[in-house]
């Protein structure tokens, strides 16, 4: 069963907030619930403004498939905690380790020019970014857990699209790769004093 099936079973579990833009000047607020896991405002408007930032092009509204995202990975969560699933602080301290020194490497090590950019320090963004690697490693164990045993033959997957009705069939482009191989041919000096002389003349 897909991901998304799940989730529609258990849309019971979601308790949106119907008055969201309700108010004219919004501080915070939860506007989703799956299980015990709250999606706050905030935290999606960071995303769309991210994702903004982050486009060169003013593309489709991405506000209601950021939000399906989140409600996806809080269901991964929920589950995942629902199912006993463990992440042991020692492992969640190391990739934490690993990923502040990548960031600071990028900085060149300038904990000032790491404040900066963050608004805080090194110790705050730590303990920021502490709960969301564990939910990220959280959902990333229960997505294992659901595929790591499943096993398509090649011609189990011959036999899913033969069975696409031939005009539903999505129509992609041709591409065509080229590529050209350049030899030059070293000049050696009795070809260059020939040409010399040709030339002269």
């Amino acid at each position: 069963m897909k991901l998304s099936k799940f989730i529609f079973l258990f849309l019971f579990a979601f308790q949106f907030n119907l008055n969201l833009f309700a108010q004219s000047k919004t501080i915070d607020k939860i506007i989703a619930k799956v299980g015990g896991e709250i999606i706050l405002y905030s935290d999606w408007q960071e995303q769309i403004s991210f994702l903004k930032n982050k486009q060169s092009t003013n593309l489709d509204d991405p506000s209601c498939s950021i939000l399906e995202n989140l409600l996806i990975q809080k269901f991964m969560i929920n589950r995942a905690k629902v199912d006993s699933i463990e992440i042991k602080d020692e492992e969640i301290e190391q990739q934490l380790n690993a990923r502040l020194e990548q960031i600071l490497a990028y900085f060149n090590n300038d904990f000032q020019k790491f404040e900066e950019y963050y608004g805080q320090s090194v110790a705050d963004t730590r303990e920021r970014f502490k709960e969301d690697l564990k939910n990220q490693l959280l959902a990333e164990r229960l997505q294992n857990k659901i595929i790591g045993d499943i096993r398509v033959t090649p011609e189990e997957t011959q036999a899913f699209f033969d069975r696409i009705p031939k005009d539903s069939i999505p129509y992609f482009n041709s591409e065509v790769e080229i590529s050209e191989i350049v030899y030059k041919p070293k000049v050696n000096a009795t070809q260059k004093k020939a040409a010399k002389e040709k030339l002269e003349k």
